[in-house]
């Protein structure tokens, strides 16, 4: 089986110049579309990931700045996030 994963919150990714917006997203899910595809997909919501998950990426000392940036009220750690 083959599954497409979304969250509607995605489309509000709309730093300038960021790979990850709403265009592009919107240009898949037509291909998708066009190919026949779409209709045979399952959707899927975008779940939480773990702490664990997380860590298979990030290395954790990057983990807990985030969490010590979000509860301090929020900061721009980049460009784009």
């Amino acid at each position: 089986m083959t599954a497409f994963t979304f969250d509607p919150t995605h489309v509000h990714h709309v730093e300038a110049g960021h790979p990850e917006r709403p265009e592009r997203l919107a240009a898949i899910r037509a291909r998708l579309e066009t190919d026949g595809l779409w209709d045979e997909m399952a959707r899927l919501p975008t779940p939480e990931a773990s702490r664990e998950a997380l860590e298979r990426v990030h290395a954790p000392a990057y983990l807990d700045l985030l969490e010590d940036v979000a509860v301090a009220g929020g900061a721009r750690l980049d460009p784009d996030t």
